[in-house]
């Protein structure tokens, strides 16, 4: 698990890896906090041992660390002073809105799948230009001029994903008027009319292609304004209404999601989404749940955190740079790692 961990870290940008503490301390709070080197001064047990295999592997990927990064395809919207703004709303499940959760959910989808992900803000220096896929969770304070960003994104080719939730407050945390999502009622086609917190006890769900996907915490009543519904609410009063839409808009697409989902859920809209646009993956082989392809200059972290050996045959032979081994059957043991290269 400590080569594991350590190199997740290295696979997503890390130049190195720190440990604290080396050495015991002897006395007071940290006499007994986790260190390299134990009271004893020996580096004949398990944690030095591990430690040191991390050391090795370090060195051994140098070459990596100034590889060019391949372009992120993606991009998710996290921005702190949304965040804020959330935390002070006296709506909803006030004080435990879970944005950082729920951001955290959409991009595991992705990373699930071997796409790269860059992380942005809504500053003016944000540029969505290069990006497929632009993906905006609970994006409750929205600037204007991010709003006119996120209109011609679309308008020119881009996909864009956002979420209930979003577009409500204005900078100054004073709410906009018009309607929500603010200025994006027609990008979207769907306009978000009243905000549904559930008890933990509730039970809604989102129906998509024959599936029924449990909804929590949130959801919206939505008001369609011409979009395609591709999942409807399965219960309750706001039984099927749209949950899931998606609207042409210029040259480009964009999704709303009414409601916070399972993440059983979210894997399938991206699966689809990733689909049709073809958006660049680490690894192109399937592999098994848990096993997680991770690109990084030129060379893909395959990492088993499913909690069991997995075996498994890639489609193309590689070496492996921790081993010097070619590998193509791969056997990866529980928390095992190799770094492949063609």
């Amino acid at each position: 698990m400590r080569l594991l961990s350590s190199m997740q870290a290295l696979a997503h940008g890390s130049q190195s890896v720190m440990y604290f503490q080396w050495r015991k301390g002897r006395g007071a709070a940290e006499m007994f906090h986790g260190a390299v080197v134990d009271h004893d001064g020996s580096e004949n047990h398990r944690v030095f041992k591990d430690v040191a295999q991390v050391g090795q592997a370090l060195e051994t990927l140098e070459p990596l660390y100034d590889a060019p990064k391949q372009k992120a395809e993606v991009c998710i919207i996290y921005d702190t002073q949304n965040r804020w703004a959330i935390d002070y709303a006296q709506t909803g499940h006030a004080k435990n809105m879970r944005y950082y959760d729920s951001v955290n959910m959409h991009y595991r989808s992705l990373w699930e799948q071997g796409v790269n992900v860059d992380f942005r803000d809504t500053r003016e220096g944000t540029d969505l230009s290069g990006y497929k896929l632009v993906i905006c969770p609970m994006l409750f304070m929205l600037k204007e001029s991010f709003a006119e960003k996120l209109r011609a994104f679309v308008e020119n080719g881009g996909t864009l994903l956002m979420t209930y939730f979003s577009g409500v407050v204005d900078e100054s945390g004073l709410a906009w008027l018009g309607g929500a999502p603010h200025n994006l009622v027609d990008v979207l086609g769907v306009r978000a009319t009243e905000l549904d917190a559930l008890f933990p006890e509730d039970q809604q769900a989102l129906l998509l292609n024959g599936k029924a996907y449990k909804v929590t915490e949130l959801c919206e009543i939505p008001e369609n304004h011409g979009a395609e519904t591709l999942g409807v609410f399965e219960s309750d009063f706001y039984a099927g209404m749209p949950c899931l839409s998606k609207n042409r808009y210029g040259e480009g697409t964009a999704y709303y999601l009414s409601a916070k989902l399972e993440q059983a859920g979210l894997d399938a809209i991206y699966g689809d989404i990733a689909a049709e646009l073809a958006l660049t993956r680490a690894l192109p082989d399937e592999l098994p749940a848990g096993v997680i392809p991770t690109e990084r200059g030129g060379a893909v972290f395959l990492q088993n955190y499913s909690g069991q050996e997995q075996s498994f045959t890639l489609a193309e032979s590689y070496t492996d740079l921790l081993t010097g081994e070619t590998v193509q059957q791969i056997i990866l043991p529980a928390n095992g790692v190799m770094v492949l290269k063609k």
